[in-house]
């Protein structure tokens, strides 16, 4: 639920254009929100309502089918996918479906939680990379543009080598100053923390620590995805790794004060947000949740926009 939902126990959000109506399968709630979602349909006659699920395409209940990771996870038509990130394996124009989740929602400013701002990390990595490739060199290799490789598998090995390159750098510069969590750091010696997959753990940390990097996902380029939306989210300031469009969805200004290309950058901006504290970047967080808020909405409705013509076309 909270990969979708920005809010617990809420399961409606009325947008602009559309309107997002989650039904949990675990919930005590499934029931009623299930008939409500029939109702709906048979009112609007299917003609205004997309049924979409995280598993296969089933022709008697949802039509679309939603993957978290990448285009590999595909089990039914290649129509009827809609990704949350960029499909790696085919050019721009031929992309699938795509939506952003969770939503964005109002969210308290981390100066009012984070009484000692500092860098927070959360994610995983492999265990068993090569540490000879864990240097500076890895990040001419693991581009950042707009790639097309068929071997994801590839791109997602470059994408844990620069990862690691990071972390670890962040480690020797800041020490324990530095949060790290998820799995696999251990491996190289790195301490580390574990949360586990809920969501407000993962929020705490964030507006806590105040100050979150990323290195960007491990299956795609774009700037705006699952993890990103967690730390706007939070309330605290996304540092993150630039991307070919960081400044489409950022904005200007936010892309070239709080994004960056290498670990110097990475560093001065850290050890800014540091110096000044949050307060001093408050109006550049407004401005940037603002556009991600406005691209968001945008490409959404135009996913379930293009979700509901297939769906009339084929009638």
């Amino acid at each position: 639920m909270d990969c979708v939902c920005p809010e617990r126990n809420n399961f409606i959000y009325l947008r602009k254009n559309y309107v997002l109506l989650f039904i949990p399968e675990d919930h005590p709630a499934y029931f009623f929100i299930n008939i409500t979602s029939y109702l709906i349909e048979i009112v609007f006659s299917s003609r205004a309502l997309t049924v979409i699920s995280d598993r296969k395409e089933d022709s008697r209940r949802w039509m679309y089918s939603l993957m978290w990771n990448h285009i590999e996870e595909l089990e039914g038509s290649e129509e009827r996918i809609i990704l949350p990130i960029d499909d790696i394996t085919s050019p721009i124009d031929k992309q699938p479906l795509r939506i952003y989740l969770p939503l964005l929602t109002n969210c308290t400013n981390a100066k009012k939680t984070s009484l000692a701002p500092h860098p927070v990390y959360i994610g995983r990595v492999f265990t068993h990379l090569n540490i000879e490739d864990v240097s500076q060199d890895a990040l001419v290799k693991d581009k950042t543009s707009f790639v097309i490789n068929k071997n994801i598998s590839d791109f997602v090995l470059k994408r844990n080598i620069t990862r690691l390159f990071f972390a670890r750098s962040l480690k020797n510069y800041y020490g324990e100053t530095f949060g790290l969590y998820g799995k696999g750091w251990s491996n190289y010696g790195l301490q580390s923390e574990r949360l586990g997959m809920l969501k407000h753990k993962r929020h705490n940390v964030y507006s806590q620590g105040g100050i979150c990097v990323d290195f960007l996902s491990q299956h795609g380029n774009n700037c705006l995805y699952e993890r990103t939306i967690d730390i706007i989210n939070s309330g605290a300031i996304l540092v993150q790794r630039k991307s070919y469009d960081s400044e489409h969805v950022f904005g200007k200004e936010f892309s070239d004060k709080l994004c960056w290309d290498s670990l110097e950058e990475l560093i001065d901006i850290i050890d800014s947000i540091m110096n000044n504290g949050l307060e001093y970047y408050s109006h550049l967080l407004s401005l940037g949740k603002s556009n991600i808020k406005i691209y968001q909405e945008k490409r959404n409705s135009e996913c379930v926009e293009k979700c509901i013509s297939r769906l009339s076309t084929e009638k």
